[in-house]
């Protein structure tokens, strides 16, 4: 019996300058706006790679992002990442993926750990839910979820439901 293997990678540059472009209500800026892009002097350079490689019906993929960023301080970090997904039936699926955050010479790593189950109930609805678990050592914060927070240091575990459908 043969067994077929495909692959795909990708690499990618991008790199966005200063200062931000004001935005259409003209309000203030928040914390973080523009990711500290306040003069076009700084910039914010990311170099990816990735790509993945089928076995079969069993995708595997894996990546890395580069990333520097020059402002008033600057900051250097690689984030490293390995995933796989597999179809265990024509309606159940299963995702996990594990990744890894570094800030060049300071202390601050941060992994994340995360599993979904998925059911498909038709092409274009599904059901899932998802559970994540993330690392934070030395002085790292980084939260579970987007806009969430955590303690420097401390570790979070959280769980997702919910219902996908695509438009």
């Amino acid at each position: 019996m043969r067994k077929s293997c495909v692959y795909y990678s990708l690499a990618a540059l991008s790199d966005s300058s200063g200062p931000p472009i004001e935005n259409a209500t003209n309000l203030p800026p928040g914390p973080g706006a523009a990711a500290g892009l306040t003069s076009s002097d700084f910039s914010d350079q990311r170099i990816s790679l990735n790509g993945y490689f089928m076995l079969g019906q069993t995708k595997i993929g894996a990546g890395l992002v580069d990333r520097k960023i020059k402002t008033a301080s600057d900051t250097h970090s690689d984030l490293y990442y390995l995933g796989v997904s597999y179809p265990f039936s024509s309606y159940w699926v299963l995702d996990a993926q594990i990744s890894r955050l570094g800030v060049k010479d300071t202390d601050k790593v941060s992994t994340l750990a995360v599993a979904r189950v998925t059911y498909n109930l038709s092409k274009r609805t599904a059901l899932y839910t998802s559970l994540g678990y993330i690392r934070n050592a030395g002085s790292a914060a980084i939260a579970l979820d987007a806009g969430g927070t955590v303690g420097v240091g401390l570790n979070q575990v959280g769980v997702m439901s919910g219902i996908r459908h695509m438009f």
